[in-house]
């Protein structure tokens, strides 16, 4: 990987392949090539799009388009991401935030967001088994104002966060809009919220939310003024009862809603 020198930060696009170090400001659209990306290799740094796109040159490329594994207090916004195995990709990070993205054509999930620790090996062990000794309240991720469409699996796929998720479309995916697995109800940062954001023509579900628990868990999610409409199967699923109110769904084909409450 490439080392980004501040002085290029600030006058230039990145190359694909480089591990940003500081902020940086598109100047124009990148496309990169299968096993190019833009990774993240400092806390604190901004990646705006400045209302570019970053786009690999066919399908789904087998990489990520923006890789952030472990660096805390990150702000990607402010442009498109098309044609990569996922889109934007947080892992083990905290208190970063996602803004008014657009992630298309993704091979797997539009915005993965994955609160795992240590290196890739133990990730894979702990995602067979809940990783419960984590201290979740360092780990919080801010989705808002974005569009995940058109991906291969998922929209927005959360597993194990402490996040907030307001104002995002996700439709017309192949299977989930939004996938949200072990939602951590935290002490600190409060409950995982996903608020005022639309799902519809997912050929699976609009809002899946798996492995929750019933009330006072600290694995609970809450859905507030959301819509579902036209999905292939569910708008709304909860394994268990999700706290929520205002919440819409029309034109879904097995269920409107399944198990959060308030929703019409």
């Amino acid at each position: 990987m490439l080392t980004l020198a501040e002085a290029d930060a600030a006058s230039a696009n990145p190359r694909c392949g480089s591990t940003l170090t500081h902020s940086v400001k598109l100047t124009a659209n990148m496309i990169c090539r299968t096993s190019d990306r833009l990774d993240v290799g400092r806390s604190g740094i901004t990646v705006n799009l400045n209302g570019h796109t970053i786009k690999a040159p066919g399908g789904p490329s087998s990489y990520d388009g923006i890789y952030n594994d472990g660096y805390g207090r990150v702000t990607i916004e402010n442009g498109t991401i098309r044609n990569f195995e996922d889109g934007i990709f947080e892992q083990a990070t905290h208190g970063s935030k996602i803004l008014e993205a657009t992630v298309h054509g993704s091979g797997e999930a539009g915005i993965p967001l994955r609160v795992l620790t240590g290196r890739r090996h133990q990730a894979r062990r702990r995602l067979r088994h809940p990783a419960r000794h984590l201290s979740l309240r360092n780990f919080a991720v801010n989705v808002s104002d974005s569009v995940a469409n058109h991906n291969l699996i998922y929209g927005l796929y959360d597993y194990v966060s402490a996040a907030t998720v307001s104002r995002v479309t996700a439709s017309s995916n192949d299977d989930y809009g939004f996938y949200v697995e072990y939602p951590v109800a935290d002490t600190t940062l409060g409950p995982y919220t996903i608020e005022n954001s639309t799902a519809s023509d997912n050929s699976y579900a609009g809002f899946y939310v798996y492995n929750n628990a019933p009330p006072h868990s600290a694995y609970q999610a809450d859905l507030f003024g959301n819509r579902a409409d036209d999905n292939a199967d569910y708008g709304f699923y909860a394994e268990y009862w999700a706290k929520g109110r205002q919440n819409h769904a029309t034109g879904n084909s097995v269920s409107n809603c399944y198990r959060p409450p308030r929703c019409g």
